[in-house]
């Protein structure tokens, strides 16, 4: 299904930030994420790589996680942790579950999805229940770099 621009940036409207997100959930989960959240250690290396690589243009990520699921207690706090150091990246997280409208539209098959969109609403890629190259930070980075090559 292809999704136009207006409804992406319509879905990432009504998302929530990691603050707000995290306040939604049951108690034993919001522990969980708020520890994730308070021991990640960005790789500011990286960090510094990845905002070069934005060259002054904004990030939008949409990310589809449940609350109930080990890779997003992992990798949605990783990734707000990111956003905190990179003014650039908008974050915007939906809880969702297999089957239902959000998951549906946009092609969910694992979660968390971390969809990459550019300042004008074009997907940049994917990270898919978890990072590929071992940190969130890595798979923005590649997927920033070979966007930046086309």
């Amino acid at each position: 299904m292809s999704l136009t621009t207006e409804t992406i940036r319509d879905v990432f409207m009504r998302g929530k930030n990691f603050k707000e997100y995290v306040e939604g959930m049951a108690e034993i989960y919001k522990l969980l994420f708020k520890a994730a959240y308070d021991e990640y250690k960005v790789n500011k290396n990286v960090v510094k790589r990845i905002e070069k690589l934005l060259n002054g243009k904004t990030l939008n990520i949409l990310v589809l996680a449940a609350e109930w699921c080990p890779d997003s207690r992992r990798n949605v706090p990783a990734l707000a942790r990111i956003a905190d150091h990179i003014s650039l990246i908008h974050l915007s997280i939906h809880e969702v579950n297999k089957g239902d409208e959000l998951s549906t539209k946009f092609g969910l098959v694992k979660i968390p999805t971390i969809i990459i969109y550019d300042e004008n609403w074009v997907e940049l890629g994917r990270i898919i229940e978890n990072p590929l190259s071992g940190s969130v930070e890595m798979d923005l980075e590649k997927i920033l770099s070979s966007s930046s090559k086309n």
